[in-house]
């Protein structure tokens, strides 16, 4: 079987202390990357300085430089037009991924060239306590390739979703490029959405590999991406909506109400479906009764105390681990 290729396109802003980490994660995978594309987003600290010292180390490592401070989704994008491996991992400065994370994603999407992404596992680092937890998606015990129509089936009775974190997918790029808007994959109107969108529009239409391991780590930090915990405001429901009602995405229209997968927008999709007439077929009782859920649960989560969250996070096996005990740290 032919090994296939991947680009990593990183994006950095201002995280010249986690940088040495994310780096050094990709230089020691066990299976190499084609290049590593390092896009910085204007930072003012040593950043550029850092990128530097590792590209004079490692000639894989390419710093870009955008001309002033524009966004992950314009860092993204500037990423995918330069790459120029098969498979695309798009990754934070302030995450990083573990040493087999490439050769098992790689490995299954060699086995199964027809699936347009593939994903893993992961876990959070919780950057005030040390604490990492694992999330694990449970829908295999195997490293399995779903078809398009269990994709929708797994939404609908696991609840499970694509690109819940970012560095956990691994996708094709000729797959994303299909997508492509005005010169854009990745669009920044959606804000905290904008992999949610393309990933899950391609793995309802080329299907997914799924490799039941914890492969890639993201931090929680007072700011970061991660701790917004990807909140959908109204605009960006009525904007995703838009998209789905367009006819470019005619196809995987009912893919996106069967599988009841925009749940995570919790009332703001109620609302936003309820304000246009034409949306309003996306609400299924399944889709109301999850959402409503959801907007509950995180209601109630966000009043508990630490010491009851972490009752609660064990309680639904999200156990505390250690990665370096494990070798893969």
């Amino acid at each position: 079987m032919r090994r296939p290729t991947a680009s990593i396109i990183m994006t950095n802003y201002n995280h010249a202390r986690f940088l040495p980490v994310a780096l050094q994660a990709i230089l020691s995978q066990t299976w190499r990357p084609l290049e590593v594309l390092v896009i910085d987003d204007g930072s003012t600290d040593s950043s550029v300085e850092v990128i530097e010292q590792f590209a004079e180390r490692d000639s894989i490592i390419r710093l870009i430089r955008n001309d002033r401070n524009r966004g992950i989704a314009y860092s993204c994008n500037r990423g995918v037009s330069l790459a120029s491996g098969e498979y695309l991992l798009f990754s934070a400065a302030d995450d990083y991924i573990l040493p087999r994370f490439l050769e098992r994603s790689l490995s299954l999407l060699g086995q199964h060239p027809e699936a347009g992404l593939s994903c893993c596992d992961s876990a959070a680092l919780e950057e005030n306590s040390g604490a990492t937890r694992e999330y694990k998606a449970d829908i295999t015990e195997k490293p399995t390739y779903f078809s398009p129509e269990e994709v929708v089936e797994l939404g609908k009775t696991k609840r499970f979703t694509v690109g819940g974190q970012a560095n956990t997918v691994l996708v094709k790029r000729s797959a994303l490029t299909e997508l492509e808007i005005t010169g854009n994959y990745f669009l920044s109107d959606l804000k905290s959405g904008c992999d949610f969108f393309p990933f899950n529009v391609i793995a309802f239409r080329y299907g997914i590999c799924y490799v039941p391991e914890t492969l890639a780590v993201f931090r929680i930090t007072l700011g970061s991406y991660s701790s917004s915990n990807k909140k959908f405001g109204r605009e960006i429901c009525t904007r995703m909506l838009e998209l789905i009602y367009s006819d470019k995405y005619r196809d995987v229209r009912s893919m996106f109400r069967d599988s009841e997968i925009l749940y995570r927008f919790e009332h703001n999709l109620i609302l936003a479906a309820l304000a246009n007439l034409r949306f309003r077929s996306i609400l299924t009782l399944g889709v109301i009764g999850k959402a409503f859920s959801l907007s509950i649960k995180r209601t109630v989560w966000e009043a508990l105390p630490n010491s009851l969250r972490n009752i609660c996070l064990s309680l639904r096996g999200r156990n505390r681990i250690d990665l370096k005990s494990r070798g893969i740290a």
